[in-house]
């Protein structure tokens, strides 16, 4: 079966720094977000980086300046896998049209 992302990149006018992943796992997919498995251990590093919890992830992010895409924008995996490895890409993001229209970002 083909996937396409469930959700666009996050990004805001003050966003400098882009946070790239491949695409989510069926977690995150149920969960509406970007890493919210639990194993996921993205939220905490951040938070540990920032020195507070991420909660609303979408206000942390852009308190942070920061930005989140997903380099694969429609796939096939088999079963409910999350491995990155299991993934067959079909499609790219247009990062370099993300890019030119937020050229704040690196």
């Amino acid at each position: 079966m083909i996937e396409h992302h469930p959700f666009g990149p996050v990004v805001f006018d003050a966003s400098r720094t882009l946070i790239l992943g491949s695409f989510p796992g069926p977690k995150a997919v149920a969960n509406g977000f970007y890493y919210t498995a639990p194993t996921n251990q993205l939220w905490p590093i951040l938070s540990a980086v920032f020195g507070e919890e991420a909660q609303e992830y979408r206000t942390f992010l852009q308190k942070h300046a920061l930005a989140m895409a997903d380099v694969i924008a429609a796939c096939k995996r088999p079963g409910n896998s999350s491995k990155d490895e299991d993934l067959t890409v079909l499609e790219w993001l247009d990062l370099a049209a993300l890019l030119r229209q937020h050229p704040q970002m690196t």
